[in-house]
């Protein structure tokens, strides 16, 4: 690990579900301070360790002053290494309609896309640079599925954002590049249990990556040996998505006449 690394601090923008804990984890063990940018902060098990810091930013433009403070705060104490994009707000299917209440509509974009590019600005701000920058998406981004049409559209917005954000700031050598997990095994008890289920579905037999998985990619893409990957989306579905073609033909013809 780089000696920036090894004084550095990393954002976290949202995280406290069960994948995000495994990275707040990881980090923490390698030494890193984690600023974490959730309202649900509290929930973290370990928030009372000296190198977990969590901010609620439930009110985004009251806090904004306070989080400008405390970004310069750390970044005089130690170096940046990164940000990352984890904030998810469950959404509601709705079989009737077709968006949600305008409420809602608005507040998903706002938090999972635009709160996030003022953080941004922000960090810009301060003249910090040489970071990298990591959202997540899924592969509801390119794919048809039960989801609501809000969450397809805010996961592919997000992909279409970091594309333009490697582009914009690539000349001050921040990265900018996106996950794309499929089905996540969140057991937390027996992460690498596999279902029947599971063994049907996913072409790897080692079952659907966990939140340890998830996080060694978080890693790696924070750390300089990503150094010259930017604009990028990186799947991680233990070959989810990798199409089959002889099942999809199978469902217009009969086998009989393949």
């Amino acid at each position: 690990m780089s000696s920036k690394f090894n004084n550095g601090f990393i954002i976290f923008y949202g995280g406290c579900g069960k994948i995000g804990i495994g990275s707040i984890d990881l980090f923490i063990k390698k030494g890193i301070f984690v600023l974490n940018i959730d309202p649900n902060y509290k929930d973290y098990h370990q928030s009372k360790i000296s190198l977990y810091k969590g901010f609620d930013n439930s009110n985004f433009e009251k806090s904004l002053p306070e989080l400008r403070a405390l970004i310069l705060e750390l970044s005089n104490k130690y170096n940046f290494l990164g940000i990352v994009n984890f904030s998810r707000i469950p959404i509601q299917n709705n079989k009737k309609e077709l968006s949600q209440t305008k409420e809602i509509d608005e507040i998903v974009f706002k938090i999972m896309l635009f709160d996030f590019i003022r953080i941004l600005d922000e960090l810009l701000i301060l003249k910090l640079s040489d970071f990298s920058v990591v959202h997540f998406s899924s592969l509801n981004a390119t794919q048809v599925s039960h989801q609501s049409i809000l969450y397809h559209s805010i996961k592919g917005a997000i992909e279409s954002t970091n594309r333009s954000l490697a582009y914009k700031l690539a000349d001050k050598n921040i990265r900018s590049n996106v996950i794309i997990p499929g089905l996540v095994n969140t057991s937390i008890n027996n992460p690498d249990n596999r279902t029947k289920q599971n063994e049907k579905v996913i072409p790897l037999r080692r079952g659907a990556p966990n939140s340890t998985d998830i996080a060694n990619l978080v890693f790696f893409l924070i750390s300089n040996e990503s150094k010259c990957i930017t604009g990028s989306s990186v799947l991680i579905d233990s070959g989810m998505s990798l199409p089959d073609s002889f099942t999809t033909i199978n469902k217009f013809f009969d086998k009989k006449s393949i």
